[in-house]
């Protein structure tokens, strides 16, 4: 793992999760976060990941602002070629190469 030290020093609260145990704790991080998000205090969560986790996290409907950065393929690099599209709240559409990559989990939909 990497910039672990880093994340320590700027987040309040760094938790680690690995499938096998090998650091931190054994299991999905969803499953980790769930357990820990009531004994901390939480002024936004950031997320990344596959989408399955994601949608595991947005399903929380947590408290608080919780941005998730998504990954989609990109072609053109400007939105115009629609590669990257994903459905927004009321319909909405945007582009992961020009309005994101980093959105609110609660105004897109995490297929």
């Amino acid at each position: 793992m990497f910039l672990v030290e880093r994340f320590k020093y700027i987040c309040d609260n760094t938790l680690i999760a690995t499938d096998d145990g090998s650091r931190g704790y054994k299991g999905s991080v969803v499953e980790l976060f769930k357990a820990n998000f009531s004994k901390a205090e939480y002024k936004v969560v950031f997320c990344c990941g596959p989408k399955p986790m994601l949608k595991a996290i947005k399903n929380l409907n947590l408290p608080v602002k919780c941005y998730a950065s998504l990954e989609e393929k990109m072609a053109c690099g400007i939105g115009a070629c629609l590669c990257c599209s994903i459905k927004g709240k009321d319909d909405k559409m945007y582009h992961v190469c020009s309005d994101g990559p980093v959105f609110d989990i609660m105004e897109v939909e995490i297929e």
